[in-house]
């Protein structure tokens, strides 16, 4: 109940750390076994606290009667928990391997159908689609994706299988993607000419996943009927790996294989056969994503497919080929967070309306305070003026003082008209586009003219001093020594004074 609260207002997960701790179940059901694993991660720890393995073959019953009894029993122990993953087999899914000019899911996603609908078997309509982008090249301008399509009513089928258990999977996905997750989180990168293998054998079927480099290239599922002996199961692999070999030629051979259990004892004889390094594939601390794995001693052996579909660190944790069907656990969280999200937009509205309100309030009482201030300022300058409305106060204000100004002009006619001889005088005798000249100030008295402003180099200077001569409006003239000049005082010749 309080995680739900938390997810209203917090992310479950920040790209590869957990923000709320989350207990998750992978579950695998095949032909003969189910195998669930539970996963508790916080942070960037994920503790292995379960595993559940299932042999439906040792009972009697029909298979829905037995599949039902040991799903009942295993989530009796499991108890509750925050997220379900289903996994379904590989062999009812087509895959394809596609490019796109994009690198976000988002621009991928709405022309993905459009790639497809030429290469599947089956209409748009009936299939359930989604993919994986397994690599972007080096400028980030193209994405490697690797799609997937399975017929609607298989998922269909699966999906309310379990619901009629009580069992909603948050996600279903395919037991190739969440091995090539797990595989590629604990990968290091590698170039796209380095072919690696990766082998899932179950007594049902044995998975081969080929990737080259880091990219998903190739999955097939290889049936019960054609791996009855080891080396009928041997002689399978190779033809499948010759055949692809033959069919890439940038490929030359299979660098590694990696296996996910050896059930069968392989890892020698694969080893021998193909000459080629085989490892067994197994939990640990990974250096880059600062990720611990921890495992119960009392846990003797874990079945990486449910394992895989548990983590959701990987990057193929949000695939998800259930795409035609609701969640009603996550449709009620999006319920309650569109609710929570409209109760907290109208709190702020009307935090805002309240503000703004008083921020008014503020405005208008400061408002009246400055006019009555003006009013009064007016008054005391202009007795003769009274009234109270500040329009018409100032109207007969500003009248009063272009009538000052006109007494004034009244008087300094003689002034005005030397001013006028001065700027004649420069401009005429002055050659400013010559000297690149640049008035930024000029300042005009009774006794001096004082300039500031720039010329065009060095040359200009002389040239400019020469010129203030020639004017014989100044005393002096004094010695500029930068084509920059600021505040340079040039005193004026006083009429009947000579210099």
């Amino acid at each position: 109940m309080i995680r739900n609260l938390l997810r209203i207002f917090i992310p479950d997960q920040l790209k590869n750390y957990v923000v709320l701790p989350l207990k998750s179940v992978g579950l695998f059901i095949d032909e003969q076994t189910i195998t669930a694993t539970v996963a508790l991660t916080k942070g960037k720890k994920v503790f292995i606290q379960q595993t559940f393995t299932v042999d439906l073959t040792l009972e009697n019953d029909p298979m829905p009667e037995k599949i039902s009894k040991a799903l009942v029993k295993i989530f009796k122990e499991i108890g509750s928990y925050n997220k379900l993953t289903s996994v379904v087999s590989s062999s009812m899914a087509t895959f394809k391997e596609l490019t796109f000019p994009f690198v976000s899911k988002e621009k991928i996603e709405p022309t993905l159908a459009y790639k497809l609908e030429s290469v599947l078997p089956f209409p748009l309509y009936d299939l359930n689609i989604d993919f994986i982008i397994t690599h972007h090249n080096e400028s980030n301008t193209e994405s490697s994706v690797v799609a997937c399509a399975i017929q609607t009513k298989w998922i269909n089928d699966h999906v309310e299988f379990l619901k009629s258990k009580n069992i909603e999977p948050s996600t279903v996905t395919l037991d190739a993607i969440a091995l090539y997750g797990i595989y590629s989180y604990f990968a290091t990168t590698a170039a796209e000419t380095v072919c690696t293998v990766l082998l899932d054998v179950r007594q049902t079927q044995t998975t081969i996943i080929i990737l080259e480099g880091e990219k998903l290239s190739y999955v097939r599922t290889i049936p019960a009927a054609k791996q009855n002996t080891s080396a009928a199961l041997l002689q399978e692999i190779e033809r499948t790996l010759s055949s692809y070999l033959d069919n890439n030629l940038l490929i030359d051979t299979i660098d590694t294989i990696v296996l996910f259990n050896d059930n069968y004892l392989l890892k020698e004889k694969l080893e021998t056969q193909f000459s080629v390094k085989t490892s067994l594939f197994s939990l640990k601390e990974y250096p880059e994503y600062n990720t611990t794995f921890m495992v119960p001693e009392t846990i003797k052996s874990i079945d990486m497919v449910s394992v895989a579909a548990a983590l959701s660190l990987l990057k193929t944790s949000d695939f998800d080929i259930n795409t035609k069907l609701t969640h009603s656990a996550e449709n009620s969280l999006v319920h309650r967070q569109m609710i929570v999200g409209a109760v907290l937009a109208l709190s702020i509205l009307a935090t805002l309306a309240t503000h703004a309100f008083m921020q008014i309030s503020k405005l208008s009482h400061s408002y009246e305070m400055a006019k009555t201030e003006v009013i009064n300022t007016l008054k005391k300058e202009f007795p003769t003026i009274d009234s109270n409305n500040i329009t018409d106060l100032l109207a007969r204000a500003q009248k009063e003082v272009k009538t000052e100004e006109g007494i004034w002009s009244s008087f300094s006619t003689k002034t005005r008209q030397s001013y006028l001889e001065y700027l004649f005088v420069l401009s005429t005798k002055i050659d400013r586009e010559g000297l690149g000249l640049v008035i930024n100030k000029m300042l005009i008295s009774k006794k001096s003219i004082t300039l500031g402003g720039r010329v065009k180099d060095y040359a200009a200077i002389g040239q400019f001093q020469k010129q203030l001569n020639d004017t014989e409006l100044f005393i002096t003239v004094p010695d500029l020594q930068k084509t920059d000049f600021d505040g340079v005082s040039l005193p004026l010749k006083q009429p009947g004074v000579s210099a």
